[in-house]
């Protein structure tokens, strides 16, 4: 079927409107003037095309609504309760400042990220430091061992990385190796997933804002 000249029109016109998808996709949250349903299809076919690895329950997300502090609270809480090996003081609140570690978590800087948070980890578990060595890996989007992680001997070794989808491909071979540690590995890719988009989002409300001003 041949394209009409009008057509051919409103292609060009719909190309020089927006710079990016992104540009479209923020004119289509912020306006709330009925938009031709062509413009609405591309904004949601990309949106799920590209939806990423860490989808949450929430309408808008934003920087604020990411609770670090609380989900490192519920990491340290659950290894306690399921790795005994890790030696977490059940007063740990009291020998280490959650909520400047879950500042200094989030730096910038790779460097400064691995520096500061392997302080804080030694100062609360020192003996530990294959689990400190692997969680630093872990939070900088490198390979990881989680067998090695929990000092487990396994025949296999199996590295992941949470920056892509190693962790979903693998999750049956980590669960085979590690058992029911396996919760806490899942309570680190939410953290990992919340200091990305952190980072990525720093005071813009949502993701086409952000991609905007790296464009």
């Amino acid at each position: 079927m041949e394209i009409t000249l009008k057509e051919k029109e409103d292609r060009k016109k719909f190309q020089n409107q927006y710079k990016t998808i992104y540009h479209l996709r923020q004119k289509l949250i912020t306006n709330v003037e009925k938009e031709d349903i062509r413009l609405v299809y591309l904004a949601v076919h990309h949106i799920i095309k590209y939806r990423g690895n860490f989808l949450y329950k929430m309408d808008k997300i934003n920087s604020e609504s990411l609770n670090i502090e609380s989900k490192l609270k519920e990491l340290f809480n659950t290894i306690r309760e399921l790795s005994q090996d890790i030696n977490i003081p059940e007063e740990y609140e009291k020998i280490i400042n959650i909520k400047e570690l879950s500042q200094k978590i989030i730096a910038p800087s790779r460097n400064d990220r691995k520096k500061y948070t392997q302080a804080f980890l030694k100062e609360l578990f020192p003996e530990n430091k294959l689990f400190i060595n692997e969680f630093i890996k872990m939070i900088n989007g490198n390979k990881f061992q989680p067998a090695k992680m929990f000092e487990i001997d396994t025949e296999e070794k199996l590295e992941i990385t949470f920056n892509g989808n190693d962790y979903e491909d693998n999750y049956d071979k980590i669960e085979k190796q590690i058992g029911n540690k396996i919760e806490i590995i899942d309570i680190e890719k939410q953290l990992y997933d919340m200091i990305f988009l952190k980072l990525f989002l720093k005071d813009s409300k949502n993701i086409s804002e952000a991609m905007i001003k790296k464009y």
